[in-house]
């Protein structure tokens, strides 16, 4: 429970434990995507203030190419605006663990973009939750 701005208490919901892994594989010359849909604000009973809009965010992300990518690359977007970006030039696995949060009621995107003829691409995102 927490006060509101009027002293008046009233139950804040659980945060969302975090999940292992979420994956996805494309077939060749197919950019892979993992979405994770924005939270609006809702209203929270018996509280004039309301539960805000919560973001997603991701622990670590996590790539592999089965080829030599021609124009490879991981990106992150929310809401239209880039929060990271990074080109891939080799076959083979790598990961970024860095978190990276989305804006606030807004899907935050992972893009492995396709590798070329004949490469398969896959795309883990490691410890997501609303935040």
């Amino acid at each position: 429970m927490a006060a509101n701005a009027r002293g008046s208490l009233y139950v804040i919901p659980e945060i969302a434990q975090p999940k292992a892994v979420d994956s996805a594989t494309a077939v060749a010359d197919t950019a892979v995507q993992i979405v994770y849909a924005g939270i609006p604000a809702q209203p929270i009973p018996g509280s004039p203030l309301g539960n805000p809009a919560r973001s997603i965010a991701i622990r670590a992300l996590d790539w592999s190419y089965s080829d030599t990518p021609t124009a490879g690359g991981v990106l992150v977007t929310s809401a239209g605006i880039t929060i990271f970006a990074l080109g891939i030039a080799a076959a083979g696995h790598g990961s970024v663990e860095v978190g990276f949060q989305g804006f606030p009621g807004q899907d935050l995107t992972v893009t492995l973009a396709a590798g070329g003829s004949g490469v398969i691409g896959c795309l883990n995102t490691l410890g997501s939750w609303a935040a």
